[in-house]
C-alpha cells in the first residue's frame, strides 16, 4: 500500500544511523508531497503533514551534527571520514543482520589496532547525538517505562512497542476527533476493532 511506503520512508528519516541529512530531507520532501496527493479528507494527517513540512530541517538537526562530529573526529584521529559514515550507516542495520557483520569487517580491516579507540570515540559522538535529539528523547520517554521487562531491548521489541503505541486510542485530548481512536486510525481514516485486524488475523 502506498500510504504506508511513505509511511514508512519518513519514519526512517528520523532514524539514528543511515544516509545523510540530503538524503533525508529529498526522501521527507517527495514522501511528504505524494502524501499531500493522495485523495483523503483527514485533517489529523494534512496537520501532520504540514507540521513535518515546515519543522523538517530542524527535526533532522541532529544528522548534520552527526556528521559534523564525524569531521572532528576524523581530523582529530587522522581517520578517512568515509570510515565513520560507514559506522553512522552501520547503525540503521541490527547488529544479527548479514549487511551490519559485512560492515563491521570492513571498518575494522580499515582501522586495525586503531579499531577499539576510533569505536570508543565514534560510541561518545553518538551519545552526544542521540541526547541532542528531540525525536529520540521522546522514544526513550515512551518507551522508558517498558524497558524493565528486558535488559536489552532489540529490535523486535522495538517494533512490538510501535505497533502497540499507533494502535493504543486516545483515552483523552485536546481535540475531540482524537478521543477513542487511534494514530492508525486517525493516519488512515479506517476504523479497527481489534488490533489484531491490522496484522491480517
Amino acid at each position: 500500500m502506498k500510504f504506508f511506503r511513505l509511511y514508512e520512508w519518513i519514519r526512517e528519516s528520523f532514524q539514528v544511523g543511515g544516509t545523510t541529512y540530503e538524503e533525508r530531507i529529498y526522501a521527507m520532501e517527495y514522501a511528504l508531497r505524494e502524501l499531500g496527493g493522495l485523495e483523503h479528507s483527514n485533517a489529523y494527517l494534512n496537520d501532520g503533514i504540514k507540521y513535518l513540512s515546515d519543522h523538517q530541517q530542524g527535526l533532522l538537526q541532529f544528522v548534520e551534527s552527526a556528521y559534523k562530529q564525524m569531521k572532528i573526529i576524523s581530523e582529530q584521529t587522522g581517520v578517512s571520514e568515509d570510515i565513520l559514515h560507514l559506522m553512522w550507516e552501520q547503525k540503521k542495520h541490527p547488529v544479527e543482520s548479514q549487511q551490519y557483520n559485512i560492515m563491521e569487517v570492513q571498518i575494522g580491516t580499515s582501522l586495525m589496532g586503531q579499531y577499539e579507540y576510533i569505536r570508543k570515540k565514534f560510541h561518545e559522538m553518538m551519545d552526544k547525538v542521540v541526547r541532542a535529539s528531540s525525536i529520540v528523547e521522546c522514544i526513550n520517554s515512551l518507551i522508558r517505562p517498558y524497558l524493565f521487562l528486558k535488559r536489552t531491548v532489540n529490535d523486535k521489541f522495538l517494533d512490538l512497542l510501535q505497533f502497540y503505541f499507533n494502535t493504543r486510542k486516545y483515552k483523552r485530548s485536546r481535540r475531540n476527533e482524537r478521543i477513542g481512536r487511534s494514530h492508525l486510525e486517525l493516519l488512515t481514516g479506517k476504523e479497527y476493532q481489534q488490533p489484531l485486524e491490522i496484522l491480517g488475523y
